[in-house]
């Protein structure tokens, strides 16, 4: 289960669990309608679901607790939607040639990227306009180029991995998914390189993954850019 097949269905757990009660049951039909959404196999969508939203807290009585049914393997499951351009970051080819600790760096900031940020962190001196952070953390802006900014620090796109840290006498691993920080640490700590040497031999080929599908309207992207340029036309029309 990839990180963001996981965020989809915690999200859709606690809807469920909002509508139908703390004490409801997932049937055969949700795992496998479930499981055509996300392109997962439903006994797949079964363990995460029991591994990670249905463990019960120690001392927790059993009748306060919610345990998943046992998944019939016999039933017929529904016709797996293909979602297309769906990039498999841990399987694709294009990550052959990375090494298991750059991406095991990668996904941890990832995760670290998807986590929901207060409206009120500081970061933020106007926090107005149209265009608003589509994974819900309550971030707005009146200018486009902010809001592309910003949507990136949710799901980082690119990654540098300072080279000169890494191959130090004493290696750390300084990771980040703007070049622009990447220059100001080449400033600060690295006085005297060449900054654009540095920061082209820091750049990690990796194909990250994104949300492919429009929540205005459906539709299917093709690639980060197109999905920037649609969801910003959505905003401009309202």
């Amino acid at each position: 289960v990839t990180l963001e097949q996981g965020n989809f269905i915690r999200k859709w757990y606690k809807i469920f669990i909002k509508e139908k009660g703390q004490q409801a049951y997932l049937s055969n039909e949700h795992y496998n309608a479930l499981a055509t959404l996300i392109d997962l196999d439903p006994q797949t969508v079964h363990n995460w679901i029991g591994q990670n939203l249905m463990t019960p807290d120690v001392g927790v009585s059993p009748e306060n607790t919610i345990f998943p049914p046992r998944l019939d393997q016999d039933a017929p499951t529904q016709p797996t939607l293909r979602i297309p351009n769906r990039p498999d970051t841990q399987a694709s080819s294009e990550h052959s040639q990375l090494s298991k600790e750059i991406i095991r760096l990668i996904n941890n900031h990832v995760e670290a990227c998807n986590s929901k940020r207060a409206k009120t962190d500081g970061r933020r001196r106007v926090n107005s306009g149209k265009y608003e952070c589509t994974f819900n953390c309550g971030y707005r802006t009146k200018r486009p180029f902010d809001w592309k900014r910003h949507e990136e620090n949710h799901q980082p796109q690119n990654f540098w991995l300072c080279s000169i840290c890494s191959q130090g006498e004493r290696p750390s691993n300084f990771l980040v998914h703007r070049n622009d920080k990447l220059l100001k640490h080449i400033q600060d700590k690295h006085t005297g390189s060449t900054a654009d040497d540095v920061i082209k031999s820091s750049e990690i080929a990796y194909k990250a993954s994104f949300k492919p599908r429009c929540g205005f309207c459906g539709h299917d992207f093709e690639a980060w850019e197109e999905r920037n340029k649609h969801i910003l036309q959505h905003f401009d029309d309202e």
